[in-house]
């Protein structure tokens, strides 16, 4: 599988406390999420979210990111793409709930951030923690929803 390098590589701007280690494997190469994702399930974490009966919803949706387009519900073609490594303690500040709970091993997640235009981007998909190489998730509305990887 050919790997994609498409997006910069810019602090995360959440205010969080990041791990300034090299990312996951040694390489430092940034993770591609190049391609189009499915949601393919949801989990719930210690916080608050609309429910599991809410969140079958978006099971099925899919989400897109290229260098010249990301694309949700809405498109921007303009993306950027911030990648940062968050500790588990961070993630559990901004997100009140822990790694674990989400299905999330280790102690740190790879974290990118997607904007439009110079602006937070405000779409399902906005946000993205990996999982696996084939495997991401989302948070929306308080749930983490799985994304698997399409095509090759």
């Amino acid at each position: 599988m050919q790997k994609t390098n498409w997006f910069k590589v810019a602090p995360l701007a959440l205010g969080l406390t990041l791990v300034s280690s090299a990312l996951a494997g040694g390489g430092g190469a940034p993770i591609s999420l190049s391609g189009t994702w499915e949601v393919t399930g949801s989990r719930f974490g210690d916080g608050v979210s609309v429910g599991e009966a809410q969140a079958r919803v978006n099971v099925g949706r899919t989400v897109s990111y290229s260098a010249n387009r990301a694309a949700s519900a809405s498109s921007c073609n303009t993306p950027t793409y911030s990648l940062a490594r968050v500790s588990g303690a961070a993630f559990e500040e901004v997100y009140r709930t822990s790694l674990a709970s989400v299905g999330i091993m280790g102690n740190a997640v790879d974290t990118v951030v997607v904007r439009c235009a110079g602006n937070d981007w405000t779409e399902f998909g906005a946000t993205v923690f990996r999982v696996s190489d084939r495997e991401a998730l989302t948070v929306w509305d308080g749930v983490y929803y799985v994304l698997e990887r399409q095509g090759n």
